[in-house]
């Protein structure tokens, strides 16, 4: 930009190892773990706003033991268009690709488009061990 001014962005950053999940974030990107028909929201005490970029951004750390299920981190783009249930049962499928592929499709308008930027990881670590 000619005012030397950078953009503005969310940010999600996980470190996930055999005992623990832990992070920070700030903006409106999200992780969740889906754990035997459970879902817990890693992120659901970030603050929107300020983005990062704005200089002003107030990132907020999470932890969690790692006890197996699902991690799935994505834009607004997904948790915002898609009903929690039907992501759920995406991530569910037994083929990682696939689900990855489902639930990018998830938001998709009628006319093919995407209402919003769709960007996800989904992670499915081994078994927790000693």
């Amino acid at each position: 930009m000619a005012s030397g001014q950078g953009g503005e962005t969310t940010a999600l950053v996980a470190c996930v190892t055999r005992r623990r999940v832990v992070g920070a974030s700030a903006g409106d990107s999200e992780l969740w773990l889906f754990q035997g028909g459970e879902s817990t929201a890693l992120t659901e005490h970030q603050h929107r706003k300020p983005l990062l970029g704005s200089g002003q951004a107030r990132p907020v750390t999470f932890e969690l033991a790692w006890r197996g299920g699902v991690l799935l981190g994505a834009s607004d783009g997904l948790f915002k268009y898609v009903d929690l249930r039907r992501i759920r049962e995406h991530v569910s499928l037994a083929d990682a690709n696939a689900a990855v592929l489902a639930l990018t499709a998830l938001p998709r308008l009628a006319r093919c488009a995407l209402p919003d930027d769709v960007g996800l990881v989904l992670c499915r670590p081994s078994a927790p061990g000693p």
